[in-house]
């Protein structure tokens, strides 16, 4: 039986419709990842009803109102990327941008698709858990806000509510903080990551900050920070000792699978490796 098709013309619409289909309505924006697991007969059950809110000015934007940044669902990454906005107050997300998928991709994929497949490998999640970002959940009955690491809980689940649209993502701007994002795929940046990592902090004479954040993908359930790890960076010089010593703990703490795209001692390997990396683009630990 082929699903009902409804488009939204406005938010409140769409929350409505949403009351109405129950569980078997989906919503649908960029369609990147959800018309492929329709295709592939993946879905546990095919939808009801398709929600397209694609078309919904009050979802896409992306402003600056003091020191927060706000980004809604329905934005795609393409514009998320070209975004002054984006790039001078959130450079980790901008970098992240660039090395996710290809520009057509790019064109019709939306920041509230990638987070809301809950892909342990999306490539907005690290960059935003970074940035500590805050996600907007509405329904018919209101609006409720969490913190994104909560909004994860496993492979393909999250926990917003069955009526509840994922509307907008926000965060303080991290201008002048040192960030890299970095990916491994099979084939190059673009492709899905075998493991993926985000760092964000500040120096203060010669040490690293309390503030400093790391995130990765790809290497367990969810998106992970990796909380020890930062815990043995912070107050301590960026010396290549330093770092790999917390590259050890980072192997320790990442908890990856094996597929397909690499083993799971691979990825604790790596892991490290690319926290070696990211400082050392940023010229620390070279010595």
């Amino acid at each position: 039986m082929a699903s009902i098709y409804k488009k939204a013309g406005s938010l409140d619409e769409a929350l409505e419709l949403k009351v109405r289909y129950g569980a078997s309505g989906v919503f649908i924006s960029g369609g990147t990842d959800l018309l492929v697991d329709i295709r592939n007969d993946s879905l546990k059950s095919e939808p009801g009803a398709i929600i397209d809110i694609s078309d919904l000015d009050e979802i896409n934007y992306i402003r600056q109102e003091d020191s927060q940044i706000s980004i809604g669902a329905v934005t795609t990454i393409s514009d998320i990327q070209k975004s002054s906005i984006v790039r001078n107050g959130a450079l980790i997300l901008f970098k992240a941008c660039q090395k996710c998928a290809n520009p057509l991709i790019k064109n019709i994929a939306t920041l509230g698709g990638n987070l809301i497949n809950a892909s342990p490998a999306a490539d907005m999640a690290t960059p935003l858990l970074a940035l500590g970002a805050l996600v907007v959940l509405k329904s018919v009955s209101g609006e409720r806000v969490m913190p994104l690491e909560e909004f994860f809980s496993g492979v393909k689940r999250t926990n917003h509510g069955n009526n509840e649209l994922l509307t907008e993502l926000r965060f303080n701007e991290t201008q002048g903080k040192r960030c890299e994002f970095l990916k491994m795929g099979q084939r190059d940046g673009t492709s899905i990551a075998i493991v993926s990592l985000s760092l964000l902090f500040d120096m203060v004479e010669g040490v690293l900050k309390d503030d400093l954040k790391l995130a990765l993908g790809s290497v367990a359930p969810i998106p992970l920070r990796a909380y020890r790890t930062e815990d043995a960076l912070r107050g301590v010089e960026p010396s290549l000792g330093n770092i790999k010593q917390a590259g050890n703990i980072l192997e320790d703490e990442v908890n990856p699978i094996s597929d397909v795209r690499g083993s799971a001692e691979y990825r604790r390997e790596m892991s490290a490796v690319l926290l070696q990396m990211a400082f050392q683009n940023l010229g620390y630990g070279l010595s």
